[in-house]
């Protein structure tokens, strides 16, 4: 197996986001200001819905709810945008003028369908974690109960703790191995 050089890894990392900072900010700007406009426009709403939640009162989320929620969804699509502009950065596949980027192209729409399949996937895997953990105890207990030895439950007792720690590490090597390589597989 061929082996990955970390330190060169960490100084090519570090070099492209400190030497292709511009590159890099010119990738982000033009979908921050789209970010940071409604959120400067609305400072004082925002100011008395963070005042009025802290005294639990709710009612300002109940009138702005709409509001907020065309503004968290546009600002994770512009999220998406600017991790496939600077992974193309990083990946020497940008091709354009370097001061702007907004793109709303495939790799956008795919990584943010990979993203909600992945919370999908998430979902789905841990209900399946917290079923299996409920039924190998479930089994283990019924094991340790028809044993009326004292060792003969302590064992059962160790094995359940070693069954149901399993699957929870299983489910967090597949959350790093699913996501580890998504954005420049979709930059690509």
């Amino acid at each position: 197996m061929k082996k990955i050089p970390v330190g060169a890894t960490i100084a090519r990392a570090y070099g492209f986001a400190f030497g292709d900072f511009f590159k890099i900010l010119g990738v982000m700007w033009p979908s921050m200001l789209l970010m940071w406009i409604p959120s400067l426009l609305m400072r004082e709403r925002m100011t008395a819905i963070s005042l009025q939640m802290a005294a639990r009162d709710y009612s300002g989320l109940r009138d702005y709810w709409p509001f907020f929620l065309v503004f968290y969804v546009l600002a994770l699509v512009l999220i998406f945008m600017q991790i496939i502009g600077i992974a193309q950065l990083a990946l020497d596949r940008r091709k354009g003028p370097v001061w702007f980027y907004f793109w709303l192209g495939r790799p956008v729409w795919r990584l943010v369908g990979s993203f909600l399949l992945l919370v999908v996937a998430f979902i789905v895997g841990w209900i399946a974690i917290v079923l299996a953990d409920v039924l190998v105890a479930f089994l283990m207990r019924l094991l340790a109960g028809s044993s009326a030895n004292g060792i003969l439950k302590i064992i059962f007792g160790f094995l359940t703790f070693v069954a149901m720690l399993v699957p929870p590490c299983a489910f967090f090597y597949c959350v790093i191995r699913l996501t580890f390589l998504l954005v420049p597989v979709v930059a690509a």
